[in-house]
């Protein structure tokens, strides 16, 4: 009779136990990649494809689908010409593209972040939409620019569907060609010493980049100095990502000025030419 008490209470206590464990929600519910995410997680905001921040170049068809919830905001883009794409920069830390996965989809998909390239696919034997396609975090919190570009992986590609993007919650989706402000200083850096030039001292100044394109100016050492200095400061982790140079007799049109923003991230070299 004792035994028999006792293993009551231990087959009890294994299934409470057991509804205990089953009734736990999940640690983390975080989607994977190729799984349907009709609605942003916790910690994501979702922008839709119809946004007017989104640049679309190539050929792309757009519809709408009244109250289906086959897509976001009931409504997608469709690349339909190999090398359209859709362009937009935003300001967070971490990105997902949402859109469709089918047969008939790209398993070698381009997307651009910041001038690094990446890959990712839209194929899948079963079709279906709203589908998280890639996924990128832990990124500087900063401004990202982002190009994804339709390839045909295959003779058998017909599209590629373009549902919606999701990022931080307190991040926001800015224009395409936007340029990162000058981040407020926190501290002043020890200024860099250099020789004293000639006020008519001039040089001709070529940067290049990493894609192998050549900018050549007409600057004042003075100038070429003052980007100088700045490349070393942001070498060593200190001052904004870009420099505006000034296009000065190139300028051009009913502008007051002109100013063209190198990226720290995309010099290759630099060459001063002095005369």
């Amino acid at each position: 009779m004792k035994s028999y008490k006792k293993m009551k209470i231990i087959t009890a206590f294994f299934l409470t136990l057991m509804v205990a464990l089953l009734g736990i929600p999940s640690i983390s519910n975080a989607a994977a990649i190729g799984d349907q995410l009709k609605s942003p997680e916790n910690g994501w905001s979702r922008y839709d494809d119809t946004n007017s921040l989104f640049s679309y170049e190539g050929t792309w068809t757009s519809s709408g689908y009244g109250d289906s919830e086959l897509y976001y905001n009931n409504s997608n883009h469709v690349a339909t010409v190999e090398g359209s794409t859709v362009s937009f920069t935003f300001k967070g830390s971490k990105l997902r593209i949402i859109g469709s996965i089918r047969s008939d989809k790209s398993n070698a998909m381009n997307i651009t972040i910041d001038g690094a390239t990446d890959t990712f696919s839209a194929y899948a034997i079963t079709g279906l939409t709203q589908v998280l396609l890639y996924e990128k975090t832990n990124m500087s919190s900063g401004y990202h620019q982002v190009t994804i570009e339709f390839v045909k992986s295959s003779s058998s590609v017909v599209n590629f569907v373009f549902d919606a993007i999701d990022i931080d919650t307190n991040g926001e989706l800015s224009d395409p060609d936007f340029v990162e402000p000058e981040p407020t200083p926190t501290a002043t850096p020890e200024p860099t010493l250099t020789p004293e030039q000639p006020t008519d001292s001039r040089a001709i100044f070529v940067v290049t980049l990493t894609t192998g394109l050549e900018k050549e100016y007409d600057l004042s050492m003075q100038e070429v100095n003052d980007f100088i200095n700045w490349y070393e400061a942001k070498q060593e982790g200190t001052g904004k990502a870009s420099y505006a140079i000034n296009k000065h007799d190139n300028n051009k049109g009913p502008f007051k000025s002109r100013k063209e923003y190198i990226l720290f991230d995309r010099i290759l070299t630099f060459e001063v030419s002095e005369y």
